[in-house]
């Protein structure tokens, strides 16, 4: 859709299942982008989307927690720690096709 005047940006929350697919198609372009996580490793996803006349853009972010800072994500319990030494590590399929 065009540009959109004095609009703000929009979040949107979701938890994610157990296996979990966000993508993003542009049929102007014929292309698709995706993504394919464990939702056991990343519980949330974020979309965000700017629709103005200067700056026209979307994000989608799967993560540990929702983006409402850490002391909030710390009173919810959702505050995920990783210990000195320790490693993760976090599987992210991305694919591109045409649409």
């Amino acid at each position: 859709s065009d540009p959109v005047p004095h609009i703000g940006e929009q979040l949107y929350f979701r938890k994610a299942p157990h296996t979990a697919t966000a993508r993003l198609k542009n049929p102007a372009t014929g292309l698709a982008v995706g993504m394919t996580f464990c939702g056991d490793e990343l519980p949330y996803l974020t979309g965000w989307k700017m629709m103005g006349e200067q700056a026209y853009v979307v994000g989608v972010e799967p993560g540990t927690y929702l983006p409402v800072g850490r002391a909030t994500a710390r009173e919810r319990g959702e505050l995920d720690f990783i210990a000195p030494q320790e490693t993760r590590e976090f599987g992210i399929v991305l694919d591109i096709a045409n649409v």
